[in-house]
């Protein structure tokens, strides 16, 4: 599990999903898993499923041809179909009922997204980092809402805020 992923795990468990990391998914023709899905988190009370995708490559966003005629996936190509077999398959992997489904990329450094991918909210590195920092602010104004040890990188973003 990456940076990104157990950052995102920590902060969707923190607010009352059950998460679940790294679930494979599609067995393919000749063994081995066609995917796996980066993170799910389930909020009971919201009936709400999150499935969310984070990547760190510093890669091309868009399908390039090479020389030699073959093309060399980008990292939009890479995600969309990792979010269509997984669509595929939510209902076999999660048996409770859910009414809101959010999709949701994690890529790239640019500072603002004008990037689509349909229904799949896409989220810069930064974009995302801001918004767990943000989140976490909320807990700094007492003594009383210390984020648990369970949350290692939460919390250290906690006690970094109070020396900055």
């Amino acid at each position: 599990m990456n940076f990104l992923e157990e950052l995102a795990s920590e902060y969707y468990d923190h607010q009352g999903y059950f998460v679940k990391n790294n679930e494979r998914v599609e067995i393919g023709k000749r063994g081995g898993y066609k995917t796996e899905m980066d993170v799910i988190a389930y909020h009971p009370t919201k009936k709400e499923l999150i499935h969310l995708e984070a990547t760190s490559e510093a890669t091309h966003w868009e399908d390039k041809k090479r020389k030699d005629g073959k093309v060399d996936s980008g990292t939009k190509s890479r995600i969309k179909k990792k979010f269509n077999i997984a669509k595929r398959n939510y209902k076999k992997l999660f048996d409770f009922d859910f009414e809101h489904l959010k999709e949701i990329a994690i890529a790239g450094y640019g500072k603002g997204s004008n990037k689509s991918l349909g229904d799949i909210e896409l989220k810069t590195i930064p974009q995302f980092k801001g918004e767990v920092l943000e989140y976490v602010r909320k807990f700094n104004n007492s003594s009383v809402r210390v984020i648990p040890e369970k949350y290692p990188l939460l919390r250290t973003i906690q006690e970094m805020i109070d020396v900055f």
